[in-house]
């Protein structure tokens, strides 16, 4: 599979007129080709990742990972196994050849040829991971411990030393093979809690709460130990004060270094599912009960770190989501922080339920609910062929054509279709000029859609609305005309740095795409 998308940072802003293209500011490519046996697969793929605003540009090129099924040490098939029968381990090596930079750092100006060392910035290495893990029932909990081991091998490290006469660090690449390893453990115990509360009169007939407590511990020790040869403590003597520097020899490789510090956290997490049943109407003939979902998953997750001697409460994050008439989704997240702040924003080590009786304090939190309503004539839909005339059948050049390029389909079977966007965004920040914290706001209104005006004339629309800055979003308008073989198309953004119009006449099928007439005023002809 395939499916590149490349360009100058500069080439969507001032030449695309499709509103995805020049409003997105990131283009993603990936190529990738995979391979499956009975237990076992391999892929091989190439991906870039490119940021037209900061420029930033990421390549992979190549990425192989090869993975085993997870097997069981039982062997052959075992009736009733042994607890020791029940581990199951399983295996994934990835090997990764990437550069992290910039597209004015890899190319020459105005070429596509490499920087003259553009090799050198490639970073490169090979990781292996083992998961081991088993599960077992004790009454109403499951138990699941597991134990994995991380390898990794890089073909560069850096090493740093002490330059007395200048009393700064030089930092030293070395090439050539390098291993390192890290393990963890852990063990978690969940199990499931139902309660019910039944109504004997009316539709309503029971509410159900099903909560899914999870507790879990994992461990490591501390990789960053002199014992473990991963880390150095160098010492400088800077204006003849001594100072000391712990690094790794890994810190640029790709899949990270042995982490350090030791860790002992204890993981707490509480889901939440809500749902209702309802008898059968009297206008329904069947017996069968309705249910209704009421919350789809409401989670709340939090931890505790025995290893460190300060902050050992992490952040309370809460998630939910929800479907309200099989139409409206909601999604919401949020996080508060069980310590206070000083003036400037400071954590500092004293809980706020110890103020006032509150579990925390909200730092960020956001709301996100959407819909789509489309309404159907009575016909069926016709399967998309080409653009505003479907045909009894299409070729393969056709139909991928349109799976190119979706915006170029007009569908005249669905009367009128409208998606409604509703998000609002809050965080707690720090303001310099105040000195204090202070609230902020993202507040934002957007919906698109289309609607058939006659037979032949469609009209499609898409804005929005900026609660906080009180102004419209980027609005455009898009008018299809049929006319039988051919089709006219009038694109209109009626106000905004994007001013234009642009009307096209043309050929509707694919591979007569560049027979067209046009009619256009540019964004940058009205500034």
């Amino acid at each position: 599979s395939a499916n590149v998308t490349a360009g100058s940072s500069k080439y969507n802003t001032y030449n695309s007129y499709d509103p995805n293209k020049y409003l997105s500011n990131t283009m993603l490519s990936n190529i990738s080709m995979t391979k499956s046996w009975r237990s076992s697969n391999l892929s091989l793929s190439a991906s870039h990742s490119q940021n037209t605003i900061t420029k930033a540009l990421d390549v992979t090129l190549p990425e192989v990972t090869f993975s085993r099924n997870r097997f069981y040490l039982r062997g052959k098939s075992v009736i009733t196994p042994k607890w020791y029968q029940k581990i199951g381990v399983g295996l994934t090596v990835n090997a990764r050849n990437q550069i992290n930079t910039y597209d004015t750092l890899l190319f020459k100006k105005n070429s596509l040829e490499f920087q003259p060392n553009a090799d050198k910035m490639f970073r490169n290495g090979v990781k292996a991971t083992v998961p081991i893990s088993t599960s077992m029932n004790l009454g109403p909990f499951i138990i699941t411990p597991s134990f994995t081991i991380n390898s990794e091998a890089y073909f560069q490290t850096i090493q740093k030393h002490a330059d007395a006469k200048d009393s700064a660090l030089v930092t030293d690449t070395l090439r050539g093979f390098k291993p390192a390893y890290d393990f963890n453990a852990a063990i978690a115990v969940s199990t499931k809690l139902y309660g019910m509360f039944m109504f004997k009169h009316g539709r309503l007939k029971a509410i159900r709460h099903v909560i899914t407590p999870v507790v879990s511990f994992s461990s490591r020790p501390d990789f960053s130990v002199a014992q473990w040869g991963f880390y150095q403590t160098v010492t400088t003597h800077p204006k003849n004060i001594e100072t000391n520097q712990t690094y790794s020899y890994f810190q640029n490789g790709i899949y990270g270094v042995p982490p350090s510090g030791k860790s002992g956290l204890v993981n707490f997490s509480l889901g939440n599912n809500l749902e209702m049943k309802l008898r059968p109407s009297k206008k329904d003939t069947s017996s069968i009960d309705k249910k209704i979902m009421l919350i789809n998953n409401f989670s709340v997750l939090f931890s505790y770190n025995m290893a460190v001697e300060h902050f050992n409460w992490s952040t309370i994050n809460f998630l939910g989501q929800t479907q309200l008439f099989k139409k409206i989704d909601l999604t919401m997240n949020g996080v508060v922080d069980p310590y206070r702040i000083d003036s400037i924003g400071n954590r500092i080590e004293r809980f706020v339920y110890n103020e006032n009786g509150n579990i925390g304090r909200l730092t960020t939190a956001s709301l996100s609910v959407s819909t789509s309503l489309r309404s159907l004539t009575g016909k069926q839909p016709v399967k998309p062929t080409t653009a505003g005339m479907p045909r009894q059948a299409a070729n393969y050049d056709e139909l991928n054509y349109i799976l190119q390029h979706p915006d170029y389909y007009v569908d005249f079977h669905v009367p009128w279709n409208l998606s409604v966007y509703y998000n609002i965004i809050y965080a707690k920040v720090y303001a310099p000029i105040r000195h204090a914290m202070k609230d902020s706001i993202i507040q934002s209104l957007t919906f698109n859609g289309d609607v058939n005006v006659t037979k032949k004339w469609k009209v499609g629309f898409r804005s929005g609305f900026d609660i906080v800055k009180k102004d419209f979003t980027f609005t455009s308008f898009d008018i299809y005309r049929d006319l039988h073989c051919w089709e006219m198309r009038l694109n209109w953004i009626p106000f905004g740095a994007r001013k234009s119009y642009m009307v096209t006449i043309a050929v509707k099928a694919s591979s007569l795409q560049d027979m067209k007439l046009m009619r256009k005023r540019e964004w940058y002809d009205y500034n």
